[in-house]
């Protein structure tokens, strides 16, 4: 951005500027000069956040919908590859940031010049020309008409970071890879009198071994001088002092204004050697003014894609014209988010014409489709028995509906499961997913030892869970979805009625057939599904249960007959956490939760623990079987002080406080009652220190649990341990 310090110092200087040149972050600057931006909307737009989701690759949170991100799991890599003639062709993905927010923000600053040039880039407020490579000729382009915006998207196409386009049928990139300096181009085509050339790129610059983008810059970027011929043509070349940035590294916008203006200005005495005409401040505001006054109002009318499938084609323009037959620029930008948020989509490229017989717009959607079949992998590694690993297959295509097949399963000591589901999503003005499920999960809540701590009474439970589900859910708003399911519910559990067990005892079996009916709504804007440092979540689930309870006493219990009951019951959870920005290298979260369940009690103590509301507020709780920390009714409150120390590098301090209200406890052996004594309240203590990356955190985590057996946990991993669906 240093090249608008240089213009700023031009214009203040009234150096007349009659022609506009530049490859790169030049020809953004260049291009948003000649379709009659002030220098001061030039400054606002490269301060804006919007500017910093574009080189980034994020999407701005407002665009972001809750209800189509997929649910979490413990994946690293996702493969997505194509199988054609039956061959296995996966491919590489060719950007490493995704440009979306980018190429519609250049829908949006450059499309009304656009239409004023109708495609001559000499008829912009000033001449304007810039420079890409044309990698399918091997040659350079030069831009002097067409689509603005998809010249200077061509132009600034950085190899690998940024997804190239396509103009005329020939793949553009970046136009630094052969001329990055385009004194020449500026001279063939205008002839100026006199060039002023800014040269921010360091030549000749060795790579970094430990630097991808750096050596990238210098196998693929010509090696240029920055100097003009001076028996050709009189000029200055201008060399702001810049620091050393990446390719992506434009959120410095302010300084590097600042240093181009200082460097123009101090050497504006010798450009006035040679340049005598001056051109008011004034002039220049009433000349863009007039240009910017024939920049036409945005309103859409047609939507057209490049899908052959008219009836493809047909949900999508439904889709943007749902109640309206126009729509604004605003609207619009709504629309092409919510559609590019489908996991079926890779990419959407816009583009939007004047239509020539009235004053509205066509859009002109370039989509291009994930590929059908996908593998992910990854896991959960811990220092302690509950590490698993993760796979998942799954095939994605589109007809009438977007449709997803998925079979995704995870195995370890401590947790195994397999769960196949059928995912059907509709598009329009109330957007639905129906899903079809079935899957099996099995928990082994051996407790032995952990890290540094051991138990005193080692027990021994396994939970086994068989599940048919059928779940419908629609978005509230963009940030909440709301829904409900129904499942039949196969839940087994396998446990000792005492500690004191030895290898030739057999187990007591309980066993649960149900129906399950569920209603949800949830609430999101967390930003990582766990150690979140900022965002909101909040979860309503109402559950009503019923079915046939048998239980098989093994000889450890104080029971001898197989029992067999009707079961019946409602349960109402509510789960709230808010993140408070306190400053910037520290946040606070509040976070609390209401349960409450008419659960009646089951053959056993275990057996009813089981199946009551679980209170697990930290990644190590979800683990394990804490008995003390399931009731049928409980409230919680959590407080946790979050330390942002470096970036992803944060330190969580966390305590919890946790007061059942109508809790379950042991009467002999194995039996169980209710008790509404409230003396029965504990606490949680929690430390974590976490790097989280892109495929996952890597932890430290140590948690003090004041009614437990160990007292204490502390344990290392790296990744996420989610779990397939479940209901206990």
């Amino acid at each position: 951005m240093a090249h608008v310090g240089v213009l700023k110092a031009l214009e203040e200087s009234g150096i007349p500027i009659n022609y506009v040149a530049g490859t790169s972050m030049g020809a953004i600057v260049g291009g948003l000069y000649a379709s009659g931006y002030s220098l001061e909307e030039m400054d606002s737009i490269f301060s804006c956040k919007d500017f910093t989701h574009w080189i980034k690759g994020t999407i701005s949170d407002e665009y972001i919908y809750y209800f189509k991100k997929e649910e979490p799991n413990s994946a690293w890599l996702r493969l997505d590859f194509n199988i054609e003639s039956a061959k296995f062709t996966p491919r590489l993905p060719v950007n490493l940031l995704s440009p979306s927010q980018m190429d519609f923000g250049f829908v949006e600053i450059f499309t009304r010049a656009d239409a004023i040039a109708q495609g001559n880039f000499d008829s912009l407020f000033v001449p304007f020309r810039c420079i890409g490579t044309d990698i399918t000729n091997s040659k350079e382009a030069i831009f002097s008409d067409g689509c603005l915006k998809d010249a200077i998207r061509a132009s600034m196409t950085f190899p690998f970071v940024f997804r190239p386009i396509k103009i005329n049928g020939n793949m553009m990139y970046d136009g630094g890879m052969i001329n990055n300096f385009p004194v020449d181009v500026m001279e063939k085509d205008f002839a100026p009198d006199y060039i002023i050339a800014v040269a921010v790129s360091k030549p000749n610059e060795d790579p970094s071994d430990d630097d991808f983008l750096s050596i990238i810059n210098s196998m693929l970027m010509a090696k240029q001088f920055y100097n003009i011929d001076s028996t050709k043509i009189k000029g200055i070349v201008i060399r702001p002092n810049v620091p050393n940035l990446s390719v992506t590294d434009f959120d410095r916008g302010r300084e590097l204004v600042e240093v181009g203006y200082k460097t123009m200005m101090d050497s504006m005495h010798i450009v006035r050697e040679f340049v005598k005409d001056s051109i008011p401040a004034e002039v220049i505001a009433n000349r863009r003014t007039e240009f910017q006054a024939k920049c036409p109002t945005i309103s859409i009318n047609n939507v057209e894609t490049n899908i052959k499938d008219k009836s493809r084609n047909q949900i999508v323009e439904n889709l943007f014209f749902e109640t309206d037959s126009v729509i604004d620029m605003k609207m619009f930008k709504k629309k092409y988010f919510s559609l590019i948020s489908e996991k079926y989509i890779n990419h959407i490229y816009p583009t939007l014409y004047k239509n020539a017989d009235d004053s509205l717009f066509k859009a002109n959607l370039f989509i291009t489709f994930n590929k059908p079949f996908q593998i992910q992998f990854g896991g959960y590694i811990t220092t302690n028995t509950q590490t698993t690993f993760y796979v998942k297959f799954g095939y994605n295509f589109w007809r009438r509906y977007f449709m997803s097949a998925n079979l995704e399963a995870y195995f370890g000591q401590f947790y195994n499961s397999a769960l196949a589901s059928f995912k059907i999503s509709s598009l329009g003005k109330q957007p639905m997913e129906q899903t079809f499920s079935i899957g099996i999960g099995r928990w082994n809540y051996l407790k032995t030892s952990w890290i540094f701590t051991e138990s005193d009474n080692p027990s021994f439970l396994t939970h086994t869970e068989g599940l048919a589900s059928y779940q419908i859910c629609t978005p509230a708003g963009r940030k909440a979805k709301f829904g409900g399911q129904f499942n039949f519910v196969s839940s087994k559990a396998k446990f000792f009625s005492t500690n004191d067990y030895s290898h030739s005892d057999t187990s007591d079996i309980n066993k649960l057939m149900l129906l399950n009916i569920q209603s949800f709504f949830e609430y999101n804007t967390q930003d990582f599904n766990f150690f979140p440092t900022k965002g909101s979540r909040f979860l309503v689930k109402l559950d009503y249960f019923f079915g046939v309870e048998s239980n098989n006493p093994g000889n450890t219990s104080s029971q001898t007959n197989t029992e067999s009951h009707i079961r019946d019951w409602f349960s109402i959870k509510l789960e709230a956490d808010h993140t408070f920005d306190i400053c910037k290298p520290y946040s606070l979260t509040l976070s609390s939760q209401f349960a409450w369940s008419n659960i009646p009690r089951l053959e056993s103590f275990t057996a009813t623990k089981l199946r009551c509301n679980a209170f697990t507020p930290t990644h190590e709780s979800q683990m394990f079987y804490t008995p003390f920390y399931r009731d049928p009714s409980f409230i919680t409150i959590g407080l946790s002080n979050v330390f942002n120390l470096y970036k992803n590098l944060q330190l969580r301090i966390s305590g919890y406080y946790y007061q059942p209200f109508f809790a379950i406890v042991r009467v002999g052996t194995d039996r169980c009652d209710f008790s509404k004594c409230c003396e029965l309240r504990s606490y949680i203590l929690y430390g974590s220190l976490a790097y989280t990356t892109k495929i996952g955190p890597i932890s430290a985590n140590i948690s003090y649990y004041g009614n437990n057996d160990p007292h204490i946990l502390f344990n290392i991993s790296f990744g996420y341990l989610f779990f397939n669906k479940r209901i206990f």
